[in-house]
Protein backbone atom coordinates (compact mmCIF):
# COMPACT_ATOMS: atom_id res chain seq x y z
CA UNK A 1 0.00 0.00 0.00
CA UNK A 2 1.75 3.76 -0.57
CA UNK A 3 0.92 6.77 0.52
CA UNK A 4 -1.36 9.17 -0.78
CA UNK A 5 -0.20 12.66 -1.28
CA UNK A 6 -2.05 15.81 -1.44
CA UNK A 7 -1.74 19.62 -1.80
CA UNK A 8 -3.76 21.20 0.03
CA UNK A 9 -4.35 25.29 1.59
CA UNK A 10 -5.48 24.70 5.45
CA UNK A 11 -8.02 27.45 5.89
CA UNK A 12 -8.77 26.44 9.63
CA UNK A 13 -7.25 29.59 11.02
CA UNK A 14 -5.82 32.08 8.94
CA UNK A 15 -2.72 33.76 9.72
CA UNK A 16 -2.30 37.70 11.07
CA UNK A 17 -1.87 38.47 7.09
CA UNK A 18 -5.59 36.59 6.22
CA UNK A 19 -3.80 33.79 4.09
CA UNK A 20 -3.84 30.47 4.57
CA UNK A 21 -1.03 27.79 4.70
CA UNK A 22 -0.21 25.51 1.76
CA UNK A 23 1.05 21.96 2.83
CA UNK A 24 1.29 18.69 1.66
CA UNK A 25 -0.40 16.08 3.27
CA UNK A 26 0.56 12.43 3.09
CA UNK A 27 -1.79 9.47 4.38
CA UNK A 28 -0.40 6.23 4.76
CA UNK A 29 -2.19 3.09 6.95
CA UNK A 30 -5.12 6.03 7.78
CA UNK A 31 -2.22 8.07 9.52
CA UNK A 32 -2.16 11.64 8.44
CA UNK A 33 0.82 14.28 8.58
CA UNK A 34 0.87 17.55 7.19
CA UNK A 35 4.30 19.62 5.84
CA UNK A 36 4.30 23.47 5.39
CA UNK A 37 5.75 24.55 1.96
CA UNK A 38 6.25 27.87 3.67
CA UNK A 39 3.80 29.50 1.40
CA UNK A 40 0.64 31.16 2.41
CA UNK A 41 -1.94 32.71 -0.21
CA UNK A 42 -5.88 33.72 0.00
CA UNK A 43 -8.05 31.29 -1.25
CA UNK A 44 -8.38 32.82 -4.51
CA UNK A 45 -5.19 32.80 -5.09
CA UNK A 46 -5.06 29.31 -4.20
CA UNK A 47 -7.61 28.57 -7.09
CA UNK A 48 -5.18 30.72 -9.31
CA UNK A 49 -2.33 28.59 -8.53
CA UNK A 50 -3.77 25.39 -8.47
CA UNK A 51 -6.18 26.49 -12.48
CA UNK A 52 -4.48 30.24 -13.49
CA UNK A 53 -6.41 29.49 -17.44
CA UNK A 54 -9.99 29.24 -15.51
CA UNK A 55 -9.03 32.66 -13.29
CA UNK A 56 -6.68 34.47 -15.31
CA UNK A 57 -8.84 37.79 -15.11
CA UNK A 58 -8.70 37.95 -11.43
CA UNK A 59 -5.13 39.55 -10.63
CA UNK A 60 -2.99 41.74 -11.83
CA UNK A 61 0.39 41.00 -13.70
CA UNK A 62 2.57 41.54 -10.60
CA UNK A 63 0.53 39.57 -8.23
CA UNK A 64 0.08 36.76 -11.30
CA UNK A 65 3.74 37.03 -11.21
CA UNK A 66 4.43 36.03 -7.43
CA UNK A 67 2.03 33.50 -7.27
CA UNK A 68 3.47 31.55 -10.41
CA UNK A 69 6.35 31.49 -8.40
CA UNK A 70 4.43 30.01 -5.50
CA UNK A 71 3.10 27.35 -7.83
CA UNK A 72 6.75 26.61 -9.07
CA UNK A 73 8.21 26.17 -5.63
CA UNK A 74 4.64 24.29 -4.84
CA UNK A 75 5.35 21.92 -8.00
CA UNK A 76 9.02 21.06 -7.18
CA UNK A 77 8.24 20.71 -3.17
CA UNK A 78 5.53 18.37 -4.69
CA UNK A 79 7.42 16.62 -7.03
CA UNK A 80 10.78 16.13 -4.28
CA UNK A 81 8.32 14.52 -1.84
CA UNK A 82 6.56 11.87 -4.51
CA UNK A 83 10.29 11.13 -5.61
CA UNK A 84 11.37 10.44 -2.02
CA UNK A 85 7.88 8.31 -1.59
CA UNK A 86 8.24 6.47 -4.39
CA UNK A 87 11.88 5.55 -4.10
CA UNK A 88 11.43 4.08 -0.08
CA UNK A 89 10.58 1.05 0.08
CA UNK A 90 9.14 0.87 3.32
CA UNK A 91 7.59 4.05 4.07
CA UNK A 92 7.70 5.64 7.36
CA UNK A 93 7.27 9.30 8.34
CA UNK A 94 10.32 9.84 10.12
CA UNK A 95 12.14 8.42 7.22
CA UNK A 96 10.02 10.57 4.66
CA UNK A 97 10.50 13.79 6.95
CA UNK A 98 14.70 13.00 7.25
CA UNK A 99 15.00 12.56 3.70
CA UNK A 100 12.45 15.80 2.89
CA UNK A 101 14.30 18.29 4.97
CA UNK A 102 17.77 17.32 4.48
CA UNK A 103 19.69 20.40 2.98
CA UNK A 104 21.85 19.45 -0.58
CA UNK A 105 24.86 20.26 -1.03
CA UNK A 106 26.68 20.54 -4.23
CA UNK A 107 28.16 17.95 -5.23
CA UNK A 108 31.48 18.66 -6.19
CA UNK A 109 32.58 21.05 -3.19
CA UNK A 110 34.89 19.33 -0.98
CA UNK A 111 34.65 22.28 1.38
CA UNK A 112 30.90 22.36 1.87
CA UNK A 113 31.22 18.88 2.98
CA UNK A 114 33.76 19.83 5.68
CA UNK A 115 31.34 22.50 7.10
CA UNK A 116 28.26 20.53 7.17
CA UNK A 117 30.34 17.79 8.97
CA UNK A 118 31.89 20.79 11.44
CA UNK A 119 28.60 21.91 12.26
CA UNK A 120 27.43 18.48 13.21
CA UNK A 121 29.66 17.47 15.68
CA UNK A 122 29.44 20.79 17.18
CA UNK A 123 25.70 20.28 17.62
CA UNK A 124 26.40 17.17 19.29
CA UNK A 125 29.01 18.90 21.58
CA UNK A 126 31.76 17.02 19.99
CA UNK A 127 33.91 19.73 19.65
CA UNK A 128 37.67 18.10 19.94
CA UNK A 129 36.23 16.02 16.68
CA UNK A 130 34.88 19.40 14.96
CA UNK A 131 38.55 21.36 15.66
CA UNK A 132 39.85 18.12 14.18
CA UNK A 133 38.07 18.90 10.95
CA UNK A 134 38.28 22.71 11.28
CA UNK A 135 42.41 22.40 11.43
CA UNK A 136 42.38 19.83 8.08
CA UNK A 137 40.06 22.22 6.66
CA UNK A 138 42.10 25.00 7.09
CA UNK A 139 45.46 22.93 6.24
CA UNK A 140 43.45 22.12 2.59
CA UNK A 141 42.26 25.80 2.12
CA UNK A 142 45.94 27.12 2.23
CA UNK A 143 46.95 23.95 0.00
CA UNK A 144 44.15 24.81 -2.35
CA UNK A 145 41.17 27.60 -1.76
CA UNK A 146 39.25 25.58 -3.91
CA UNK A 147 38.75 21.62 -4.35
CA UNK A 148 35.68 19.69 -6.10
CA UNK A 149 35.65 16.32 -5.36
CA UNK A 150 36.89 15.21 -8.82
CA UNK A 151 40.21 16.67 -8.13
CA UNK A 152 41.45 14.18 -5.28
CA UNK A 153 43.87 11.76 -6.97
CA UNK A 154 46.36 9.80 -5.99
CA UNK A 155 48.71 12.66 -7.32
CA UNK A 156 46.72 15.23 -5.55
CA UNK A 157 46.92 13.16 -2.03
CA UNK A 158 50.74 12.81 -2.85
CA UNK A 159 51.55 16.21 -3.63
CA UNK A 160 49.22 17.29 -0.57
CA UNK A 161 51.26 15.17 1.71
Amino acid sequence: MNPTLKIMLVTRRPKQSGKYPVKLQITFQRKTKQYPFGIDLSCDEYEYVLNPEKNKNKFDTRTKRKLSEAQAVINALYAKANDIVVKLVDFNFTLFEKKFYQKKLANTDVYQYYESAIQRFKDKNRFGTASCYQSSLTSLKTFRPQLSFREITVDFLEEYE
